[in-house]
């Protein structure tokens, strides 16, 4: 993602972000970025997920996950270009990651188009660091420099509750998996009583003093916890 067509004199593309200058955008283009990954999650595409050059083992490790995974798979790239961004010759590395810092191409993963799980998890720098960079912005005003701070802040606050949520989701579905093993083992524990006995005798469960009892709190986030407990066989989740 290059953010326009740069082969032929850098126009603009839907692709390209909200204010840039191009050569067909002489004063700045006037409507946002097109979102492609959540436009190819809603088509229920299996994975599609962003990268950067700036973070080479980030998209090293998203390509071997691509590669396991059957069905149609997609990665965005951010790939600066110097002189349709107006940039020193030395510094489309440095944009690239100025980027990933400011929130303006944030990089996570989204799974069977409902999973999402973010793989930088923190703003670090405001967005004027990053157009600063870019002879595309220059002389913009303050005005619209915060008109594209605060996109980016929306934006980046929904990626975050997603990512939480599907990370809550992940939490529950493996405490109702526990849940089932347990009720298997007590089935299983009622049609033989002898194997029964022997487990709540075993020295684990006389010393801890609670016979076949396991209590686990699987996951923390966004202030709320989410637990699961079992004691025998008869799981609570949330």
């Amino acid at each position: 993602d290059n953010e326009g067509y740069m082969n032929t004199g850098a126009q603009k593309s839907s692709s390209t972000p909200h204010f840039a200058r191009t050569g067909s955008t002489p004063a700045g283009k006037t409507s946002r970025k097109k979102n492609l990954p959540e436009i190819m999650a809603a088509h229920g595409v299996p994975y599609v997920a962003t990268a950067s050059a700036s973070h080479l083992q980030d998209l090293v490790r998203k390509v071997e996950k691509a590669k396991g995974i059957r069905g149609t798979r997609i990665i965005t790239v951010l790939i600066p270009c110097l002189d349709g961004w107006g940039l020193p010759d030395d510094a489309g590395l440095m944009a690239a990651r100025y980027a990933v810092e400011c929130g303006a191409f944030p990089l996570y993963e989204i799974e069977d188009a409902t999973r999402y799980t973010m793989s930088v998890t923190e703003k670090t720098r405001p967005v004027s660091d990053y157009l600063a960079l870019q002879r595309r912005y220059r002389g913009l005003p303050d005005a619209d420099v915060a008109t594209l701070q605060a996109e980016i802040d929306g934006g980046w606050a929904r990626l975050v509750e997603r990512a939480q949520a599907s990370r809550s989701e992940a939490a529950r579905a493996a405490c109702r998996a526990g849940s089932h093993r347990a009720r298997k083992r007590g089935r299983q524990g009622r049609r033989n009583p002898a194997s029964q006995a022997r487990a709540s005798r075993s020295p684990a469960n006389i010393s801890a003093g609670r016979p076949n009892s396991t209590a686990a709190r699987l996951t923390k986030d966004g202030g709320e916890t989410i637990g699961c407990t079992t004691t025998n066989a008869i799981a609570t989740c949330p």
